[in-house]
């Protein structure tokens, strides 16, 4: 932007006059200076007159701050539906202003297929990918990806089905199940969290039936829309994707898929896809089953294992699965939890880094009926020793608990009378 000669002149002098200052408070107080350093760059921005004189706005800036203003308002207004879950209304408002489709929250780096994604909304997912071109990949302010939330599906409590539609979609759409946030959690890690049993087999397995679907594709809106098809490499008109189906829907697959070579084509490229990683670690060496076996999360639990999931391996404190069950409490769903895993006996005694088992961890945290539950395998051994010389025994002695002490001393005079 160009202004009147007279108009530049006093923004010379004006700036001259700013340099003389700080030169004038380094002599008197090199920090004053360095605060009216910070400001000099600034001073023809912050300030709209210099020397008194005050610069011209052109239509031009006038337009632009109006047309920013807006624009801020229609993503502000598009969060709001997302959070909603009203994609009907959310459509129309893109029709309008289909930029919208992937604007990302200033602080939450959400994008509007975050929020979607852990609603199980899939017919929304599927519209943003395939019709506004939103970014599988983009990663939140904790380097989430919308696959992270799908398989939390943590709002409006999406049925199964729904979830693993939306987590098929993502999936099908290029989103990669071994992604991992910024505490090394990855989707298997929130799936466990989650508690559903269908969604961990599924990332497991991945052995899920595909049905093909017509792709509604129209003509990109803006410049922008055009590129990003070309980017993420968007199928054109007429074109087909794929959409995941749990096993449970194989029935209604094979009606609407009744050319069995073209099924056996789908299932292969299925079969071929990632498998989420059964033992990968966050940043506390955490593997998902010992997120399942704190969460008392049975039938989680009973899949991981099932699908090889190893029951010893520790985290960082050198903790197993079991003592995470242990550390639950007393609850059904962990001393059913318990139950599955103590009979592992090549285990059950094993310790941390302070030298507690599972068994010392009871004792000491009072948990009764876990302790009682823990004493039902033979193969438990009550006076071991951790690092402090202590046994469960004195651990709960310590603490006060006079019926785990003597639900102990019961099992230690059990086992003498036995052995003689």
């Amino acid at each position: 932007m160009r202004y009147g000669k007279h108009t530049e002149t006093k923004l010379g002098i004006g700036l001259i006059e700013r340099a003389i200052t700080v030169l004038v408070l380094f002599a008197c107080s090199p920090a004053a200076a360095r605060i009216s350093l910070i400001r000099l760059p600034h001073a023809a921005h912050m300030d709209d007159s210099v020397g008194g004189t005050a610069m011209p706005h052109s239509p031009a800036d006038e337009s632009h701050s109006s047309s920013s203003s807006s624009s801020n308002h229609s993503v502000a207004r598009a969060f709001e539906l997302a959070r909603a879950n009203d994609f009907a209304e959310l459509a129309s408002l893109l029709e309008h202003e289909p930029t919208v489709a992937r604007a990302i929250e200033p602080d939450s780096k959400y994008s509007l297929l975050h929020i979607f994604s852990r609603s199980g909304n899939y017919h929304a997912v599927e519209e943003l990918i395939v019709q506004w071109h939103c970014d599988v990949h983009h990663r939140d302010n904790m380097f989430r990806v919308p696959l992270h939330y799908a398989v939390q599906a943590d709002t409006f409590s999406p049925s199964d089905e729904a979830v693993l539609q939306t987590i098929g979609i993502l999936v099908g759409a290029g989103s990669r199940v071994t992604a991992r946030d910024n505490t090394g959690m990855g989707i298997i890690h929130y799936a466990v969290q989650g508690g559903r049993e269908a969604i961990v087999s599924m990332l497991l397995s991945m052995r899920v039936f595909v049905h093909t679907i017509a792709v509604p594709r129209s003509r990109p809106k803006t410049p922008d829309d055009a590129a990003a098809a070309t980017t993420h490499g968007l199928p054109e008109r007429g074109a087909r994707t794929l959409r995941f189906f749990h096993t449970s829907l194989l029935e209604q697959w094979k009606r609407d898929t009744p050319d069995a070579e073209t099924r056996y084509a789908l299932v292969q490229q299925s079969l071929s896809l990632p498998r989420a990683p059964i033992e990968c670690e966050n940043n506390f060496e955490e593997r998902p089953l010992h997120l399942a076996a704190r969460a008392g999360s049975l039938s989680v639990v009973r899949v991981l294992l099932n699908a090889g999931a190893n029951a010893t391996a520790t985290d960082y404190r050198g903790r197993t699965p079991l003592m995470h069950a242990v550390l639950r409490g007393e609850s059904r769903q962990s001393l059913a939890t318990i139950a599955l895993l103590s009979p592992l006996s090549f285990h059950v005694n094993d310790a941390d880094i302070d030298g507690n088992t599972a068994l010392m961890l009871a004792a000491e945290n009072g948990f009764t009926a876990v302790v009682a539950q823990l004493l039902r395998n033979r193969c438990v051994q009550p006076n071991l020793r951790n690092k402090q010389g202590l046994t469960a025994l004195q651990l709960a002695q310590k603490q006060g608990f006079q019926d785990i002490v003597e639900l102990l001393l019961a099992s230690s005079l059990d086992s003498s009378t036995k052995i003689s």
